[in-house]
């Protein structure tokens, strides 16, 4: 009987709903596990989890404002009595922002370290200890902007950046535990986010092939990725009992060399 239990932020669209998706469904050769959708909209949960059950999974669709420590709080609280611990918890839930620096307000930097960071600590911060009895593992997805600085993303290349550096903390804090923190970091994925990306520089005039053209050479890839790849990436590690805690690692699983 599997007794893995996953929570995925940011479950309703993109890479989250990907990440959801693989680890509720599984394998031919491994059973999926129940996953605890979570997300600010109702709408978008709801439809996945009946989608996952239509097709022999187990999910639960529980709405939270992540950045909101009280709803975290009596979320872990909620979980935890209804279901038991979780074991695989999977950061994911993330907003993009750009803009010159004198561009960027102080709003702008808050709600992008809101989302990015301070929803990850607080989501953490809860549901670890329900992880220390049986070990677990937590995945926090970051971006090729945790491992370098690109113009115009101060406030998104720093968060990116602050999530690295907590799960890798956290690898030596709970060093003693069986608990693994691993973080990944694609470049840009076929997702809403980047849709919205492209229709601002098209905005400057240049065509839809051209800015996607743009965007897909700027991944070491050559290539936009697809959120399912980075979902396998998130199953494997998350069913590889034997790796290394606080590794950072490419879309494709290669680790990071830095």
């Amino acid at each position: 009987m599997n007794k893995d239990l996953a929570l995925v932020t940011g479950a309703g669209r993109g890479i989250g709903r990907a990440i959801a998706r693989r680890l509720a469904l599984g394998s031919d050769t491994a059973p999926g596990m129940p996953v605890v959708l979570v997300s600010r909209t109702n709408e978008e949960i709801t439809t996945l989890r009946n989608e996952i059950i239509d097709r022999g999974g187990k999910a639960f669709a529980t709405p939270c404002d992540v950045r909101n420590p009280a709803e975290v709080n009596a979320l872990s609280k909620d979980v935890l009595n209804d279901l038991g611990p979780v074991n695989i918890l999977v950061n994911n839930a993330g907003i993009t922002t750009s803009g010159k620096l004198e561009d960027t307000t102080d709003d702008m930097w808050r709600d992008t370290f809101a989302v990015n960071v301070d929803a990850a600590f607080y989501v953490t911060r809860a549901f670890l200890p329900g992880m220390i009895p049986e070990g677990g593992h937590v995945v926090s997805i970051g971006s090729t902007a945790s491992l370098e600085g690109f113009r115009y993303t101060s406030a998104y290349s720093a968060s990116k950046h602050a999530i690295l550096g907590l799960m890798r903390a956290l690898a030596e804090e709970f060093k003693t535990k069986n608990i693994k923190f691993s973080t990944i970091c694609p470049g840009f994925t076929r997702t809403q986010i980047l849709s919205e990306a492209i229709q601002a520089t098209m905005a400057r005039g240049n065509s839809y092939e051209k800015v996607e053209a743009m965007y897909a050479m700027m991944n070491r890839e050559g290539r936009i990725l697809e959120p399912e790849e980075i979902a396998e990436t998130v199953y494997e590690l998350v069913m590889n009992k034997n790796i290394e805690s606080g590794l950072a690692y490419h879309a494709d699983g290669t680790v990071v060399g830095i």
